[in-house]
C-alpha cells in the first residue's frame, strides 16, 4: 500500500515542491491557463487536514497564488 492510498496520511511534507499533474490540468483548463508549468511549495496543513496548502510565487503576469486543502490526487511531487 503507497503513501497516497492511507487515508489520513499527509503525502506530502511542507517546504516540498509540487506542481499540478497532467491529469488534472487536462481536465481542468481554467486551472491550465493559471497552473500549467509552474511549481509550487507546500507551506502548510489546516488543523486534521490531509490536504496541503499549496503557494504559487509570481511567476511573469501571472499573480501569486494560495489555495488551500488541493486533494493529493491532483499534486505530484517535483524533483
Amino acid at each position: 500500500m503507497s503513501d497516497q492510498d492511507r487515508p489520513g496520511q499527509r503525502v506530502f511534507v511542507v517546504g516540498q515542491k509540487v506542481r499540478f499533474t497532467e491529469r488534472h490540468l487536462m481536465a481542468h483548463p481554467e486551472k491550465a491557463k493559471r497552473f500549467a508549468g509552474r511549481t509550487g511549495n507546500v507551506i502548510g496543513y489546516r488543523m486534521g487536514a490531509v490536504e496541503p496548502i499549496v503557494e504559487f510565487p509570481r511567476d511573469g503576469c501571472r499573480k501569486e497564488a494560495r489555495l488551500f486543502e488541493q486533494p493529493i490526487e491532483t499534486l505530484q511531487a517535483v524533483d
